[in-house]
C-alpha cells in the first residue's frame, strides 16, 4: 500500500496547528483552493464547525485539523454508503477524535427525504434535483431514501442518527 497520501494527511494535519505558517506554506509551494485560504483565516482553534454534506470529508478533516482538540465539527451527510466512506476517511485523515458524524440530512422539516444522485457523482448528491454539471450530463438519477432532521435552535438537532 502506498503511505504517501497518509503522509500528506499527518503533515498537513500538524500544519494545521499553526494556521500562519500553514497559509504561507500553502502559498509558497502549492496551489492552494481559495476556500482552504478562507478557511485557514476563519475557522481557529476550539471552533465547532458543521459540515452540512460532508461527502466524503475533505473539509470535514480539514476542519478537525483547523479546530484541534478543543474543537469540535459536526459532519452530516445522509447517503449512508458515503457515510461509512467519510468514517473511514477520517481515521485516515484527523489527529484529533472531535468529529460528530451524522447520517443524515438537515433541512426544514424531520422525518423520511428522498436523496438524488445524478449517475455516480455522489459528490452532487441533494434533496433537490438540479439542471447543470453532472445534472445534466448523467442519463439516469438514482434516488435513495434518507432521514432527515430540522434545526430547532442553534445547538439543537432533533432526530438526527449517529
Amino acid at each position: 500500500m502506498n503511505q504517501l497520501p497518509q503522509l500528506k494527511y499527518r503533515v498537513e494535519a500538524l500544519a494545521a496547528a499553526t494556521p500562519r505558517f500553514y497559509s504561507f506554506a500553502l502559498r509558497s509551494f502549492a496551489s492552494p483552493s481559495s476556500l482552504k485560504l478562507l478557511f485557514i483565516d476563519t475557522v481557529k482553534r476550539g471552533d465547532s464547525v458543521f459540515d452540512v454534506g460532508a461527502n466524503r470529508g475533505i473539509f470535514t478533516s480539514y476542519f478537525s485539523n483547523l479546530v484541534g482538540s478543543r474543537g469540535e465539527v459536526h459532519a452530516f451527510e445522509p447517503s449512508p454508503k458515503t457515510c461509512e466512506t467519510l468514517r473511514a476517511a477520517l481515521l485516515l485523515r484527523t489527529l484529533h477524535d472531535n468529529v460528530t458524524v451524522n447520517c443524515c440530512a438537515v433541512g426544514e422539516a424531520k422525518g423520511d427525504a428522498l436523496l438524488r444522485t445524478p449517475g455516480t457523482d455522489d459528490a452532487q448528491a441533494s434533496l433537490v434535483e438540479h439542471t447543470d454539471g453532472s445534472w445534466s450530463d448523467s442519463p439516469e438519477v438514482h434516488t435513495h431514501h434518507a432521514r432527515s432532521s430540522r434545526w430547532t435552535s442553534m445547538w439543537k438537532l432533533e432526530d438526527c442518527t449517529k
